[in-house]
């Protein structure tokens, strides 16, 4: 009897380490299963890679994005300060005109393409959204 009880603990064991093992796989595989509902509040915050300069409308976007980025295996972005992260603006695009239409506090703007939007973004700390790849008037 003491060794049918043995045998029926250790397999209790056993399958209860297999399914604390699975949820840590399934928590590995996806570290940050959360999406943030962000309110539409600005409160810009300014973020690096190392190399390159990301602005968002408030600290609830870089989180979304810092989670995205767990779940893809690349490295988290860092909050730094507006100086900090300007030294990493783009200073010259290529002049290959490829409109862009983005909204700002719901008013669109057309740029001559992707880049410039990205460097007026990176140098104002207006938060423009893409809002589609021609001019806004074509929309």
């Amino acid at each position: 009897m003491c060794k049918r009880g043995l045998e029926q603990f250790l397999l209790n064991c056993g399958l209860t380490l297999l399914l604390v093992g699975c949820i840590l796989a399934a928590a590995h595989e996806r570290p940050c299963p959360i999406a943030y509902r962000c309110a539409d509040v600005e409160e810009v915050v300014w973020s690096t890679d190392g190399s390159k300069c990301f602005v968002w409308r408030n600290g609830c976007h870089l989180k979304n994005e810092n989670c995205q980025r767990l779940n893809s295996r690349r490295e988290e972005l860092r909050e730094v300060t507006k100086e900090e992260c300007q030294e990493k603006c783009v200073d010259a695009c290529i002049e290959i005109y490829s409109p862009v239409c983005a909204e700002y506090n719901g008013v669109r703007r057309t740029f001559s393409h992707n880049c410039a939007l990205e460097a007026h973004i990176c140098r104002s700390g207006e938060t423009y959204s893409l809002f589609g790849y021609a001019e806004c008037g074509a929309n």
